[in-house]
């Protein structure tokens, strides 16, 4: 019988091992008919299947590579410091005001071994912003504070404006060894008063300096200047020591509002 050769031309290596096996199978046996070797095309179709099944085989992977990721990169914490505190730690007892002035009223008083917070500071550096035990927020002088913490980093603050300082009250003054009542009226940065000792009357006349805390000015006796004298107003507000000069020198000191003239009376 006379094998049939097809041409399958460029079909594909897996469509021409298909038709390999479907002509295998569906030829017809004819008993006793001698099995033929196979041909060349048959050959060559054989080698040309088994090199493309080698080639599949090679490209194929043998094995599963497993891929590890790679940690995470942990992200850096920047720590901003805190900036350091000033304190104040009180040597004597201070009064603390509503500004840096003796005419301001006053907020609290800081004793001896307290220790305050600071949080600003006025423009010549003496007085020290602070919270005062009460909770109260005043300016304290800063003469008997030690302090402590970063100062470098203090504000300074604008005090509120400056009151008008004022002496008007009635004031039990003592006059070198004799006790007085004397009367002023302030108005503006002048004041006129009265000065009664025993049966004595004099006049007095003087101006402010200094924010209020320094006073000077002139005694009249019957209109004739008979001494001339210097005051100067205590933390309290409520007292003054002093001094007169007619023409003799003397001390003058004196307190307001119940206030006892101060100890040791004369000029501080």
């Amino acid at each position: 019988m006379k094998r049939s050769r097809g041409t399958i031309g460029g079909a594909p290596l897996a469509l021409a091992a298909a038709l390999v096996a479907t002509l295998a199978c569906s030829a017809p046996v004819v008993p006793g008919a001698a099995t033929l070797p196979p041909g060349p095309f048959e050959t060559a179709l054989a080698a040309t299947v088994g090199a493309a099944a080698s080639q599949t085989a090679a490209v194929l992977p043998t094995a599963t590579t497993s891929l590890t990721p790679e940690p995470s990169a942990t992200p850096t914490i920047t720590l901003t410091p805190t900036p350091e505190e000033a304190f104040a730690l009180l040597s004597e007892n201070t009064h603390c005001r509503k500004g840096p002035l003796l005419i301001y009223d006053l907020v609290a008083t800081v004793l001896e071994g307290e220790q305050v917070k600071i949080l600003g500071a006025n423009s010549a550096g003496d007085y020290w912003y602070i919270t005062a035990s009460n909770g109260k927020d005043c300016w304290m002088w800063g003469r008997y504070a030690q302090v402590s913490g970063n100062t470098g980093q203090v504000p300074v603050f604008t005090p509120p404006p400056t009151p008008m300082p004022d002496w008007t009250g009635t004031w039990e003054v003592m006059v070198d060894a004799l006790a007085g009542t004397m009367k002023l009226t302030q108005t503006g940065s002048n004041f006129t008063g009265t000065l009664t000792s025993g049966p004595q009357v004099y006049d007095l006349t003087g101006h402010v300096t200094d924010g209020g805390q320094k006073a000077s000015g002139d005694v009249f006796n019957a209109g004739i200047d008979v001494a001339d004298f210097s005051w100067l107003m205590l933390d309290d507000r409520d007292q003054f020591r002093g001094s007169f000069v007619d023409p003799d020198p003397g001390v003058w000191c004196g307190g307001r509002d119940g206030a006892s003239a101060p100890s040791p009376c004369g000029w501080p």
